[in-house]
């Protein structure tokens, strides 16, 4: 069955910097005109039952755009309550049909949300019954995003919880927070924060020197036994992995477990274990988009005739958030790195074929579609194979956090 649409998610992250909840972005792939309330109730639906939502969201709430057809429709009754937010968009037309279709969509158990919000009188009886309140940093100054607040919940609705969207970067976030924002949104937790800048802790370099070696050109098998076994976490580390990765083979030996895992899945482990213990005090979701991105780089290197190097498009994936755990730029970071050309110059520049599908997933990440959908046609990736692969990324990612936390 040919799927309708594909579909992005962007987290949603709490005061804690966990993640709460996915806004979840479609685009569908019909070619018929359609107005937009059916485009994307065609959408919706589709993309529901045929991705499913648990295995876009993990368990968390979604967040869903909504027009003034779609919310009169009342669709919204044919959604998993308690898990799904309604976000009414910023250009519907407040009537007394629509405040009603939306007291029902609240009676039912959906969280209310007003997006890209500014402040009307005629707004007044959403923003009583309004769950969460969404106000756009791109678009306003620091005193209307305070006086917002303040006002409404002062006059209107002293319960409301307001959520900062377009936090580009972590001084915005700060900001947000200090103004007692209770979600966020945005590409902040990807980027460094330009405040302070982290060098890379001293215990870490053992997993710099493994990785070094492992992308040197005759890796040198007994040199890698020995820094592993220098370091008792990642001695523990990689005898789990090796125990686990081959079915009923138990390994003892240091040297014997990373001759059996062999360079590639050995360069995956390394540039795993180094990311995580970079991202302690980072948001969760740094982590699980990293490896979304790695996961989505090496599928996708299998469907444009680069299988012989999907590791590489991996480390591409893993390497190019690596300015966000350690708040340096990117070009510094890569120096202390052994990588080929062909790496730096796609995870630097997004050059190459390794960058262009580097520069595809982030547009993918951003809901960018009209800008992907160029690299799309030059790489011949079909629409269904492009959210088969992303759910794959997701899927992935959210085995390896589980295993790590376990």
């Amino acid at each position: 069955m040919m799927q309708n649409s594909i579909v992005a998610r962007q987290p949603i992250l709490n005061r804690k910097k966990e993640t709460v909840a996915y806004e979840l972005l479609f685009r569908s792939l019909s070619k018929d005109e359609f107005d937009g309330s059916q485009a994307t109730a065609e959408v919706l639906t589709s993309s529901l039952d045929l991705i499913g939502l648990d295995n876009l969201t993990r368990g968390k709430q979604a967040f869903i755009n909504f027009t003034a057809e779609l919310i009169k429709s009342e669709i919204a009754e044919l959604l998993p309550q308690q898990k799904i937010g309604i976000e009414i968009l910023e250009d519907v037309s407040v009537d007394h049909e629509i405040i009603k279709c939306s007291k029902n969509i609240k009676a039912a158990g959906h969280i209310l949300l007003l997006d890209d919000f500014v402040y009307q009188k005629e707004l007044i009886p959403l923003i009583e019954i309004a769950d969460i309140i969404k106000i756009d940093f791109l678009q306003t100054t620091g005193r209307e995003r305070k006086y917002i607040m303040e006002l409404i919940k002062k006059k209107h609705n002293p319960e409301a919880k307001f959520l900062a969207e377009k936090i580009e970067n972590y001084e915005e976030f700060k900001t947000a927070y200090e103004m007692g924002y209770d979600y966020f949104q945005g590409y902040f937790f990807t980027r460094p924060d330009t405040i302070s800048t982290r060098k890379i802790p001293s215990y870490k370099f053992n997993y710099l020197e493994v990785i070094n070696e492992l992308n040197s050109l005759e890796p040198d098998f007994k040199k890698l036994s020995k820094i592993i076994k220098n370091d008792l976490s990642m001695s523990y580390s990689l005898l789990r992995t090796i125990n686990a990765a081959i079915y009923g083979y138990q390994v003892s030996s240091i040297q014997q477990a990373a001759a059996l895992l062999g360079i590639n899945k050995l360069k995956k482990w390394a540039l795993l274990y180094f990311i995580k213990g970079l991202s302690e005090d980072k948001p969760g979701a740094l982590f699980t988009n990293t490896l979304i991105r790695a996961k989505m780089a090496e599928l996708l290197a299998k469907n444009i005739n680069q299988a012989d190097k999907s590791s590489e498009y991996y480390t591409v994936g893993m390497l190019s958030m690596l300015d966000a755990y350690l708040d340096r730029p990117l070009e510094n970071i890569v120096k202390e790195l052994s990588l080929t050309d062909e790496v730096k110059k796609a995870v630097l520049n997004l050059d190459g074929k390794m960058g262009e599908i580097l520069k595809l997933i982030i547009l993918y990440e951003q809901a960018r579609w009209s800008e992907l959908e160029k690299i799309e046609i030059k790489y011949h990736l079909d629409n269904e194979l492009l959210a088969g692969v992303y759910q794959e990324a997701i899927d992935s990612a959210s085995e390896t956090v589980e295993k790590i936390i376990r």
